[in-house]
């Protein structure tokens, strides 16, 4: 009975929350260890809904992917509350030998083919304009556009 009633709810579920499901599931197996089975959802995600977002990254559970196409979360990105990303947007650390990532606050909009690089934190409210390149940390209720 139970395996019915998710054949005909999950596919009515939005395509962002069938991501973050799968993400989740992702990041719970990489913490107990099974990082083989993490890999392969990483994978799997990435084949299925066209974006890269890492099963170590610390998502919350109110995160929205209108258009999840081509986003990229790198491993140690931390999204807050109600964060809206757009599609090809990128965020992660600077280079390959510096391990700093992105803190992204709540109530934060960054809109598509954007990149959020670096060690720096994204503050609450801060709308990312399209086509930004954010490397440096912001102050409450920022709009950046570059």
């Amino acid at each position: 009975m139970m395996k019915n009633f998710i054949k005909i709810i999950f596919p009515f579920i939005f395509q962002s929350e069938k991501i973050l499901f799968w993400q989740k599931m992702s990041n719970n197996l990489f913490i107990r260890g099974f990082k083989r089975c993490a890999f392969f959802i990483e994978g799997w995600i990435m084949s299925n809904y066209g974006c890269a977002i890492s099963c170590q990254a610390n998502l919350s559970k109110n995160i929205k992917f209108p258009h999840p196409i081509g986003i990229v979360i790198g491993a140690g990105v931390t999204l807050g509350e109600r964060v809206v990303i757009y599609q090809n947007v990128t965020i992660g650390r600077k280079s390959m030998d510096i391990d700093g990532y992105p803190i992204i606050e709540n109530d934060v909009v960054i809109y598509c083919n954007a990149v959020v690089i670096g060690d720096i934190t994204v503050a609450e409210k801060t709308i990312v304009g399209a086509g930004s390149f954010l490397a440096k940390s912001t102050n409450n209720s920022q709009v950046f556009i570059s």
